[in-house]
């Protein structure tokens, strides 16, 4: 059962789009004004001589601008302008500008596709969303048994039930699949307000995830639990992994991945209390948590005290562990 804590609403504003500092975008992503239309790498704002007048669905380019226009008090310009600015401390620019990347389609999604039109004022929110949009993309979203974004459903497919709002979809990103964003979450306030509560929960176990953890994915600041058992997920676990200082229970095992245990970026992570690992490729020790556990819980009473499994029981062990319980 996934435990809830209270977390503080938190919600930033710029409050001076004027002083944004957007000298840092590079050459490649400025605007070139000596066309009719301006575009940002591939995306077209088209500017025509007069109003159009709105088709019915699904909604045009002009459609967009003027939502934009009218819910964040700046051009879609503008708004594209910021985001990619926000984005430039999350993710390499390269990977931003080049459209066979999951970075590439994440931001494109948030900037042009994203119903929610969340304003650039909420970095919070567009950090979250972009990295769960990210996620998706990155981690084989469009097969994913459960909770594919709407898009991605066939009328031959079978899937699994839902249990909350389809990935990418306009609902708050707190709403998708089994997300969870705590005890203080609002869905209406959320809603009406845009308001940002910060991702405790992500639960994507069982669901065909696809892919390697990748560099935006260790900066999930506010997670409190993970996971991501039984997929097929692959590659190093790295040492980012103890940018997680909040979390409590982190499971891994039933997966792919390879290489060297974590232990230092596991060492970090001073309020672990479970820890699942076993059932993957990987090698190595976990000697340091045992030795640290019995301090640790002078100040963290659960610290390692749910479980620790792991690869251990193989002749010569893959695992060195002598507070797991072994697989």
């Amino acid at each position: 059962m996934i435990s809830r804590r209270n977390v503080r609403r938190r919600t930033r504003y710029i409050s001076n789009f004027a002083n944004l500092r957007v000298n840092v975008i590079p050459k490649n992503l400025l605007f070139d004004k000596d066309e009719e239309y301006m575009t940002l790498r591939g995306i077209s704002f088209s500017m025509p001589d007069a109003p159009t007048v709105a088709p019915a669905k699904p909604p045009t380019r002009e459609d967009r601008d003027l939502l934009i226009q009218d819910k964040c008090g700046i051009t879609a310009i503008e708004r594209s302008r910021d985001i990619l600015t926000e984005l430039l401390t999350v993710s390499d620019s390269q990977n931003l500008i080049s459209p066979e990347t999951s970075q590439f389609k994440a931001r494109d999604w948030l900037d042009n596709m994203d119903p929610a039109i969340v304003c650039p004022q909420n970095r919070d929110r567009i950090d979250q969303r972009y990295r769960l949009a990210l996620l998706y993309f990155e981690l084989g979203g469009s097969s994913w048994t459960r909770c594919r974004a709407e898009q991605d459903i066939k009328v031959s497919d079978t899937e699994e039930e839902c249990p909350g709002a389809r990935f990418l979809d306009k609902a708050n990103e707190c709403d998708w699949g089994r997300l969870n964003c705590g005890d203080n979450y609002n869905d209406a306030t959320a809603g009406w307000l845009d308001a940002y509560y910060p991702l405790e929960v992500l639960n994507l176990q069982s669901n065909n995830l696809v892919g390697k953890l990748f560099h935006e994915f260790y900066g999930f600041q506010n997670l409190r639990e993970i996971f991501l058992n039984n997929n097929s997920l692959s590659g190093a676990i790295k040492n980012e992994i103890g940018n997680f200082k909040n979390v409590t229970v982190l499971q891994l095992e039933s997966n792919s991945f390879e290489g060297d245990v974590p232990e230092e970026g596991l060492f970090e992570m001073k309020q672990l209390a479970g820890l699942s690992i076993q059932g993957n490729k990987l090698e190595g020790s976990l000697e340091k948590l045992c030795d640290a556990r019995d301090d640790r819980r002078v100040q963290f009473e659960s610290y390692l005290a749910l479980m620790v499994e792991a690869d251990c029981l193989e002749e010569p062990q893959k695992v060195i562990c002598s507070c797991c319980t072994c697989f």
